[in-house]
Formats: structure tokens, sequence, C-alpha cells
């Protein structure tokens, strides 16, 4: 896969966690989908945080995956630009994403075709792919409050303040 795009390798990449104090023991390895989103209030429940935070939190907590109170949870994921991904299934809306090229819809069963490779087509579950198109389409309708300028517009004599560190490879 690509990073920003919705392929396996963008959307679904490996994470690492170590948690001492009763927390998750090592060597157990999780395979559930979860998101970025679901960081803060990982670890808010994870220090019991008492003050609630002034906007709900976008992710869920998933501690209980973590410290292995549960294996599974049912859970989709809106990835961005046409895109949704839960246990089994993904699907990408044509025409969303300009970087994916897509001709067609793509709807993928992840438990079977782990790594996408085509064709896409095979057994649709019918009911799952009208409930990630109803999500994606629902997410993608959202709009930004503030216009969203092209990737790469404004680099050219951009200077970063002073306190940024920046280096060159």
């Amino acid at each position: 896969g690509n990073k920003f795009l919705e392929f396996e390798g963008g959307g679904r990449v490996s994470c690492a966690v170590r948690w001492t104090n009763g927390g998750a023991t090592g060597g157990r390895k999780v395979e559930e989908v979860t998101a970025c989103v679901d960081v803060a209030p990982t670890f808010r429940s994870i220090v019991k945080g008492r003050k609630k935070p002034a906007n709900p939190y976008d992710g869920i907590d998933i501690g209980q995956l973590l410290d292995g109170r549960t294996e599974r949870i049912d859970r989709t994921v809106y990835l961005g630009v046409g895109a949704a991904v839960s246990r089994q299934w993904k699907m990408v809306l044509a025409g969303r994403n300009p970087g994916m090229k897509l001709k067609e819809d793509m709807f993928i069963d992840i438990e079977d075709n782990p790594s996408e490779k085509l064709p896409w087509k095979g057994n649709v579950d019918e009911t799952a792919g009208k409930e990630l198109r109803k999500m994606i389409v629902e997410y993608d309708a959202i709009k930004p409050y503030y216009e969203e300028i092209p990737y790469g517009q404004g680099r050219e004599g951009f200077r970063p303040p002073f306190e940024w560190k920046v280096t060159k490879d």
C-alpha cells in the first residue's frame, strides 16, 4: 500500500504499545480495527481521568483490547476521502480520492483478501456494503470550517519559526 491512500499499508498499519503498572501483558497481538482517534479516550480511561472533555471524543476506549478483557470489538472506521473499513470489509468509493484512480467502487473481503490483490470482486455482503456506503457518504459530506489548501501550496518561501528544529537528511 501507500501512505495517504486507502490501500493496506496506508489505511492499516502496525502499532506497538508498552503498558506497565498492571496494564497489558506482553506478547499479545490485537488485530481489531482501531484508529488514532482512539488514543485520547484510551489514555483518559487508563489514567482514570475524571474531567470530561469539552467535546466528545471521535474515538473509543480500546483499553479492554489492550489488557485482554475482550478479544473483539465490532467497529467500523471511516478512513477518509470515500473509504471505510470494518473487521471483515473495506469499501472505497470511486472518484472520491484522486490518488486512488479507481474506475469503480472497491469492496473487499479483508479476511479473504488481506493484501487487496485484484480482482476485488468476490463475496459481497450487501448489508455490510450498504452500511459502509452510508457511513462514507455521511462523513464525506462534512466540510471543514476553513477551506483546505492544496498539498504543497505555500511551500515556496516558507520559513519555519525559530523554535522549530528542522533538519535535512
